[in-house]
């Protein structure tokens, strides 16, 4: 059984009039796809940014949401007193080089956006080897 038929549920035609090229990027996208859910498994780290936590200058207050890639988190800014929010990366995303770039390309494309409608990103960087963004 190839990649493809285990994972659409049927066998791929015999005489298949796709380009053998096609069949096999397909296949490598397939295989990507797998590769991409397994690392999204990957168990949460919440011990580094649960709320209560000091994490760098911000005291974690509460979650906001969650997602396959990231967690959002109110927190307070001691030294600048406000509230903000910060956004950390989940550890199954740090855990590929793809994703990790992903993320920190997130940060630098929110950062240059300027809308009443949308949150700015004050802030960037890396505490204890964990991306974030406030």
């Amino acid at each position: 059984m190839n990649i493809l038929e285990s994972t659409i549920g049927y066998p791929a035609p015999q005489n298949s009039d796709l380009p053998e090229a096609t069949v096999a990027r397909l296949e490598g996208l397939l295989a990507g796809l797998d590769r991409l859910n397994a690392i999204l498994a990957l168990p949460v780290a919440p011990e580094k940014v649960s709320p209560g936590i000091v994490f760098g200058r911000f005291r974690l207050c509460s979650q906001l949401g969650a997602g396959r890639f990231g967690v959002v988190l109110l927190a307070d800014d001691d030294s600048l007193q406000r509230q903000v929010v910060v956004k950390v990366p989940l550890p199954a995303v740090l855990a590929d080089p793809f994703l990790r770039e992903r993320f920190a390309r997130e940060a630098r494309a929110s950062a240059r956006l300027e809308h009443f409608g949308i949150v700015s990103v004050f802030e960037a960087g890396e505490i204890d080897d964990l991306p974030y963004l406030a």
